[in-house]
């Protein structure tokens, strides 16, 4: 027996005989922004579930693409606003655009 054996979702934390180690996930999504002097402003907002972009004069026309946590590309494109709204399934992600540090963020369900 397990002293927690449900998550918080109410399911089971032992899935057959292995320990669900992923047992206190949630159905948040969340974007950490960086130090403000590092982000020249890209960061996630998991609200809207979009990627934004605080100095749209400066990376207008930028390239920036989206990969998944097994290393594929799930989102290429450019900026077009301060807003790019992002279509994902649930899971880690990580953003990059050139001349940026890589901004990792998690969407939920």
């Amino acid at each position: 027996t397990t002293l927690y054996p449900l998550d918080l979702a109410l399911d089971p934390r032992i899935q057959g005989t292995v320990v669900d180690l992923g047992c206190y996930e949630s159905g948040i999504s969340v974007g950490f922004r960086p130090d403000a002097e590092e982000a020249a402003g890209l960061y996630f907002d998991p609200i809207e579930k979009a990627l934004v972009v605080r100095d749209q004069e400066k990376m207008v026309s930028s390239a920036f693409r989206i990969i998944d946590g097994t290393g594929r590309q799930v989102v290429q494109g450019r900026v077009r606003s301060a807003r790019t709204p992002l279509d994902l399934t649930p899971g880690g992600y990580m953003a990059l655009m050139q001349g940026m540090a890589p901004l990792r963020f998690v969407v939920g369900r």
